[in-house]
């Protein structure tokens, strides 16, 4: 009988231990200087009179080669909008009006966006994603999107899995524009 509670003993202890250094592991993934891919999703918070705006959206990085944002629809998830940093410029394609608009660094906008190069817009994200807090709340004029004013941008569900760009396509019906028709367009100013 006493041989029967040691052993209920000892099998409480070892579940005991298991609990206690299972809860102590993290769940996120370590994003160090060998991971290529990042993806997490993000929302946009504008303040208005009335609230705020919430919009949402996707960020794809390839370490070094092109950073793309796909910001969405809030209901349908259909794509608004997308800009593309690319080591060279930004590309900018409004899904609604259908027009693009293509700029080479530094952008210096005085109102709308301002990009001094990819690797200072790719160094926030990846180090947000290196902090290892499962959201991240940063200014939109830390991205350079200063069209938002006091906006702030959570950055959330981090991921390093690989994926696979497509490359983006600008059909025959889209107009060019430039970067500020487009947010005079959008009335950010």
């Amino acid at each position: 009988m006493r041989f029967i509670f040691l052993k209920k003993r000892v099998y409480l202890f070892y579940f005991t231990l298991v609990f206690i250094f299972s809860s102590c592991v993290s769940t996120q993934r370590i994003f160090d200087e060998n991971v290529r891919y990042l993806t997490c999703k993000f929302e946009l918070i504008i303040p208005t009179e009335s609230g705020a705006e919430k919009i949402n959206g996707i960020v794809n990085i390839e370490k070094g080669k092109m950073a793309r944002i796909s910001f969405r629809a809030p209901v349908v998830r259909s794509e608004l909008a997308v800009l593309e940093y690319s080591t060279t410029g930004l590309l900018v394609l409004d899904r609604k009006n259908k027009t693009f608009a293509k700029s080479s660094y530094p952008i210096m906008n005085d109102k709308g966006i301002q990009v001094v190069s990819f690797d200072s817009f790719e160094r926030i994200v990846w180090n947000a994603a290196r902090s290892n807090k499962k959201k991240v709340f940063l200014l939109a004029s830390d991205f350079g999107w200063n069209a938002f004013g006091s906006a702030t941008i959570e950055l959330y569900q981090f991921d390093n899995t690989p994926f696979q760009q497509r490359p983006l396509r600008i059909s025959t019906k889209y107009i060019e524009s430039s970067i500020n028709s487009m947010l005079e367009s959008l009335g950010l100013f």
